[in-house]
């Protein structure tokens, strides 16, 4: 009689569970209670970090998508369970004793539910049943970091506008004007689910004139020739010449459970380029009867 209970329990859980056993050595650990159990961490297989900051020097992004992030759920594998929102936590007789079959006494069985938060938020998928016990080792929960938010701050920074005056066209040996719109703001990111205020303080302008030639300044808008500020260049030859303002920023933010940040120069964005048409002027003597 007894042998036909747990034959009965054993084809209960699997029914209840709503999915195919797993092994034993699930990759991330947590602690079992009679109810559901919530523990984040970065799925096994998964390395790498977004870019790499050097305090004082400019952070440097990686191309490529940053690795994704996981939180995953724990809960007794009863057939009203599932995961968060979604059902229940309760605990049934099955998932008490189908351990102890396998030889996991003290264990419970549970559904174990995953779902990534980073770099967007997906839903809850079934990865599979497995016994988890009390002393099973804990997954620290993924840490936010410095690199983190400086790539998310990387995309959401503000971009310069470079500016010459005239804009249309100039000729050579003219003084042109340039000026950068370069605001500071302030721009929450968004890192493993969390919001994160970053404030944007642009220290510094450097321009490129493309002909080998740059200056640095933020510059002033119809300034005046010579006018203390004022970002000017000429050009000694015709051509076609490709102009670009880069801010250096200053970003600082606070890491949720960690202190503040403030990173002086930490990005370096430059601004879409602007093309300046540069013409000759030829004076001409003509002789008069």
């Amino acid at each position: 009689m007894k042998r036909i209970l747990v034959v009965l329990a054993v084809l209960a859980v699997a029914l209840w569970a709503g999915g195919p056993a797993a092994a034993k050595d699930d990759p991330i650990g947590g602690q079992n209670t009679g109810d559901g159990t919530i523990i984040s961490g970065e799925h096994q297989g998964q390395t790498g970090v977004p870019g790499v900051y050097h305090p004082g020097q400019p952070y440097v992004h990686s191309s490529g998508p940053p690795p994704p992030v996981y939180k995953d759920y724990y809960t007794p594998a009863c057939m009203t369970n599932g995961p968060p929102n979604g059902g229940s936590d309760a605990l049934c007789m099955a998932a008490v004793s189908v351990c102890k079959t396998q030889g996991h006494d003290g264990d419970l069985y549970m559904q174990h539910w995953r779902q990534q938060i980073s770099p967007t938020v997906g839903g809850w998928d079934f990865v599979g049943n497995v016994c988890r016990g009390a002393d099973d080792p804990v997954e620290q929960q993924p840490q936010i970091t410095v690199e983190m938010v400086l790539d998310q701050a990387y995309a959401a920074a503000p971009k310069p506008t470079a500016v010459v005056q005239p804009g249309n066209r100039s000729y050579v040996n003219l003084p042109n004007n340039y000026y950068a719109e370069a605001p500071s703001q302030t721009i929450p990111v968004v890192v493993l689910g969390q919001t994160i205020p970053v404030t944007f303080t642009v220290t510094d302008v450097r321009w490129d004139f493309g002909d080998g030639a740059g200056a640095t300044g933020t510059g002033i808008k119809d300034a005046a020739l010579h006018q203390p500020g004022a970002i000017e260049h000429g050009y000694a030859a015709q051509g076609s010449y490709t102009i670009t303002a880069t801010s250096v920023i200053s970003v600082s933010f606070t890491i949720p459970g960690g202190g503040r940040q403030d990173l002086a120069g930490a990005l370096e964005i430059p601004s879409a380029a602007t093309t300046l048409p540069v013409g000759e002027i030829q004076t001409r003597v003509d002789s008069t009867s």
